[in-house]
């Protein structure tokens, strides 16, 4: 009689074999496997399978077979940032905020995020949600140990831009285990850092009281307090009608119109000063300021040291003759002690530098102790001095 087959049926669910059904197709016994659903968790799953037969087997050795399966962890990690601001000055915080994200569907465990701070930053404070915070070797690092399928965390670094230009902040977030998506485990943000130069200005005079005709000067110092450079700095002086400029001392170009002196220079590094020396001759008795500004293509954040004024008082000089100037109707008058010797009154259309002054022709007229010329006033009018 024929032999019935039987193949052995083995069931371990609880360590992962796989599961034989009986099926007698002929006299070798071969079992039929079945289908076994994927592990739903992590870890190591044991498949096995034997065959049997109800007669003799003298090699039952090789009667099944055992397959290992180790189940490794997958969790789809992202990381987003966002600034407070995409426009700031040199020297000006900003504050970056990384927000990360485990999409599953495993937990990650060891996840690190390293923030390294950009070529002129300077690390201000950086705190997080979750985990601990380290500084190394100019890397902001996260800690933020495990994290659940869809768990988020935050964390928060502010920084100090001290050079002009774009700066690219960049953080990135990993973990020891298997990420399918890396295009998302990094972020960045551009932010624009303007130029900013804090320039100041004072000016000196000496002596503070001089008698006419006398020389006084005026000593202006321009500084830069940074954190940039200045570039195509400007520095004004207004002087009045009465001083007359004797000489000018300033490392660059320089002008004079309508009484004001222009200074410029193409730049001044910060942490540097310059300065101007301005000597002038008072033609006239009186008190006489001077005002200085400054100013240059980059911006200044601090305006209120920007200007400066300084005074000089002049008394009437014994030795020289005083010209008075009147008006009457239409007319100048002019008067002079006659005790001028040598003396030529004379006129220009402007003080500026390089004024052509030309002597009157006008022909003075002594009374009492005085000389006068009477001149029409005309145009613009003139301005008028006594010269020896």
């Amino acid at each position: 009689m024929r032999a019935k087959d039987v193949a052995e049926r083995r069931d371990i669910d609880d360590v992962g074999v796989r599961r034989m059904d009986a099926d007698p197709p002929d006299m070798l016994g071969l079992a039929q496997p079945g289908v076994r659903p994927a592990p739903a968790g992590i870890g190591r799953f044991v498949d096995a399978v034997a065959i049997g037969h109800i007669e003799a087997d003298f090699s039952p050795a090789n009667n099944s077979s055992t397959l290992l399966t180790t189940i490794n962890p997958l969790a789809d990690l992202s990381m987003g940032m966002t600034a407070s601001t995409n426009s700031i000055y040199v020297g000006n915080n900003v504050t970056y905020t990384l927000f990360i994200t485990n999409q599953g569907p495993s937990t990650a465990t060891g996840v690190v995020v390293t923030n390294p701070l950009p070529a002129g930053a300077a690390l201000v404070s950086a705190t997080t949600s979750s985990g601990v915070t380290n500084l190394s070797s100019g890397t902001v690092a996260f800690n933020l140990g495990s994290m659940a399928s869809n768990a988020t965390a935050t964390a928060v670094v502010t920084l100090k831009l001290n050079a002009s230009g774009t700066v690219t902040n960049i953080a990135s977030v990993i973990y020891p285990g298997l990420d399918p998506d890396l295009s998302d485990n990094s972020a960045s943000v551009v932010t624009t850092v303007n130029a900013a130069a804090d320039l100041g200005v004072s000016q000196s005079v000496s002596p503070g009281s001089v008698l006419v005709s006398s020389n006084v000067t005026f000593t202006i110092v321009v500084t830069n307090k940074g954190p940039s450079a200045a570039n195509n700095l400007v520095l004004a002086e207004s002087l009045p009608a009465a001083l007359s400029v004797v000489s000018v001392q300033w490392n660059g170009s320089w002008s004079q119109t309508n009484g004001v002196l222009t200074f410029t220079t193409a730049t001044l590094a910060s942490g540097a000063a310059t300065t101007a020396i301005v000597v002038v001759s008072p033609t006239v008795e009186g008190v006489f300021t001077s005002s200085v500004g400054v100013s240059s293509s980059v911006a200044d954040l601090v305006a209120g040291n920007n200007t400066g004024n300084n005074s000089v008082t002049v008394g009437a000089n014994s030795a020289l003759p005083v010209l008075k100037i009147s008006r009457s109707s239409t007319n100048v008058v002019l008067s002079w002690s006659t005790n001028a010797q040598s003396f030529v009154l004379q006129f220009a259309l402007t003080v500026s530098s390089g004024a052509q002054w030309t002597d009157m022709t006008n022909t003075p007229v002594l009374v009492g102790n005085e000389w006068r010329v009477t001149d029409p006033v005309l145009g613009n009018g003139r301005f008028y001095r006594l010269q020896q």
